[in-house]
């Protein structure tokens, strides 16, 4: 056994078989994805491909536009480009069990330069 393989836990394992379960729906989901236009500047088409998978999975989804004054905050880095409808997006799925719960929030970057 590999040294990969033995650090391979049930929770690892239930993961890929649920991939594996939906293997179509992932490379569909990924093709679609790699059609649409996600240039820096132009990522509100891909962004909402994103924010409607992650809602019929089941995730609550935010989205929004950056403030162009967020250039004002320390390490904001400048691309140039203006915020405007370049939208973030970002998908919670909420703990149960309380307080101390804990939740999953996926967010990623879209745009591919």
């Amino acid at each position: 056994m590999s040294e990969m393989q033995s650090h391979v836990t049930p929770t690892i394992e239930r993961l890929w078989e649920a991939i594996e379960t939906r293997r179509d729906e992932l490379i569909a989901l990924i093709a679609q994805l790699v059609r649409t236009p996600s240039v820096l500047g132009d990522e509100a088409a891909v962004q909402a491909i994103v924010a409607e998978h992650l809602r019929g999975s089941g995730l609550a989804v935010e989205s929004w536009d950056l403030s162009d004054d967020t250039l004002q905050q320390e390490n904001a880095g400048n691309s140039g480009v203006p915020f405007a409808n370049r939208p973030n997006v970002a998908g919670v799925r909420r703990g149960s069990g309380g307080a101390g719960a804990r939740s999953l929030i996926l967010n990623r970057h879209v745009d591919v330069v």
